[in-house]
């Protein structure tokens, strides 16, 4: 799922979601969920090792990239510009 603003585990997000979110794991996986959510085959793709985004994949709507950081830590962040894509555990 893409998320409208922030992190997956941002504190608003987690409360939003009551915790049902995690990042995407794989650079593969992130791939595959911007598809089926309908990002166009031209979106720029962006690989980073970067502590200062948030780890896994998003979608940043200033730059129109889709960005995956393998930084295994990162900063959870609840910038309005910066969507995840989450995967979305059943609760």
């Amino acid at each position: 799922m893409k998320l409208k603003r922030g992190s997956c585990l941002h504190p608003n997000n987690k409360r939003r979601y009551k915790g049902a979110l995690s990042h995407i794991k794989t650079v593969h996986d992130c791939e595959d969920a911007a598809k089926a959510l309908g990002f166009k085959r031209k979106t720029r793709f962006w690989k980073v090792k970067d502590k200062k985004l948030a780890k896994g994949c998003h979608f940043d709507d200033k730059t129109q990239r889709l960005t995956w950081n393998r930084h295994r830590a990162g900063k959870e962040s609840n910038r309005k510009h910066r969507e995840s894509l989450c995967c979305l555990q059943s609760v």
